[in-house]
């Protein structure tokens, strides 16, 4: 759930030492019970936040609880059950959540009349007087296509009863923290209230207070920290290009076209014909992809171009190259990568040698972000 290193050799520990504690911004102790005399490390290169301490010491205390219950030959089958019921804790949902989360994993295995099912729900306030049981309506031959997991959404309070079947409108403003087609989603639950959305691809999303904070892709909860994120993706220096690279890294995974994005430092601003040939560069070339592309950027930085247009050029087949500045250099160029020089693909090594000068992200098809800097890895989600 959280990004990091265990480090597989056990350090003492006291009773005085907590369960989850900081060693330094970029490493957590943990142990699974106070009174234990041993505790292990969990390392990376971003700090951890403290809302993943947080979601550290509730995973934790779930696993406590669990410890304390004579298991037996059901050990497995209730640490498999962990993660969504950490997540229902940590997101203040309690047992709706859980449920919510447990039906939708099912569904993500499942098909409606061949087609992958797709379901979006909102929990907010208080039990009503509707007695209109979620797990009921779930049961009903119609139950996977009451919404489509966009615009529509059911409206469920804390107890779980149905208040209603909810459309949503564009909103002015598209959280950073949350991938654009699913802004209308992450809006409504500006102010506190919950939604889940099973998409096409089987993801699980958690959304509250207009920020995407869990997916389970893969079979794997990961939780996301975005202010942490945004301040690993560096150089640029400006905060606006920052937080437009990341928004626009999301767009791309969560529409899982794939996608390899750099921007130079100031000091290797010039000379850009080590990595970039001539025919791709949008100043010196006059193919009709650049005359293309020059007409949808018109002459704007990165960070002032729509979302939209940002994740179509970032889809195409190569990488994006930005200044310091969110000048747009080039987009779709193959970049002088040498051969052999890095594994994972030529979005990898794209990303890679565009890092040696400044900042590289690579965002694969199957929605993993990875960036890099001087040649290393400094960003994981």
């Amino acid at each position: 759930m959280l990004a990091g290193e265990l480090k597989k050799d056990p350090l003492p520990s006291t009773a005085r030492e907590l369960t989850i504690a900081y060693e330094g911004p970029c490493r957590l102790l943990v142990k699974p019970t106070r009174d234990t005399a041993y505790r292990f490390a969990i390392d990376r290169s971003q700090s951890f936040s403290p809302q993943e301490k947080q979601l550290a010491e509730d995973f934790i205390n779930q696993l406590e609880a669990i410890a304390k219950i004579d298991s037996g030959i059901y050990e497995r089958d209730l640490l498999r059950a962990l993660p969504t019921r950490v997540i229902a804790h940590h997101m203040g949902s309690g047992e709706v959540l859980h449920s919510i989360l447990d039906h939708l994993q099912i569904w993500s295995a499942q098909t409606y009349e061949g087609q992958r099912i797709v379901a979006a729900v909102g929990i907010q306030g208080a039990p009503g007087n509707a007695r209109l049981p979620l797990h009921t309506l779930w049961g009903e031959d119609y139950g996977p296509v009451m919404t489509n997991g966009f615009d529509t959404l059911l409206e469920v309070d804390s107890v779980g009863n149905v208040h209603g079947l909810v459309h949503l409108d564009v909103p002015a403003v598209v959280s950073r923290k949350a991938p654009y087609r699913l802004g209308r989603i992450a809006e409504w639950t500006n102010g506190g209230a919950t939604a889940v959305v099973l998409n096409r691809n089987g993801e699980i999303l958690v959304f509250r207070d207009a920020s995407l904070h869990f997916v389970r892709r893969n079979g794997i909860w990961v939780h996301y920290s975005h202010d942490v994120n945004i301040r690993r993706l560096s150089p640029p220096r400006g905060q606006s290009l920052r937080k437009a690279i990341y928004e626009s890294c999301l767009d791309v995974s969560y529409a899982r076209c794939g996608g390899c994005i750099g921007v130079l430092s100031y000091d290797n601003r010039e000379n850009t014909d080590e990595l970039i040939a001539e025919p791709d560069l949008l100043d010196s070339s006059d193919t009709y992809k650049v005359r293309l592309i020059r007409t949808a950027v018109a002459g704007r930085p990165f960070q002032e171009i729509d979302r939209r247009i940002r994740q179509e050029l970032l889809a195409l087949d190569g990488a994006l190259v930005l200044d310091h500045k969110g000048k747009l250099l080039t987009a779709g160029a193959i970049l002088k990568v040498p051969e052999g020089s890095v594994g994972g693909g030529g979005r990898r090594a794209a990303a890679v040698a565009i890092s040696k000068r400044g900042l590289g992200v690579k965002v694969s098809q199957d929605g993993s972000i990875i960036g890099f800097h001087d040649g290393k890895t400094s960003l994981t989600t």
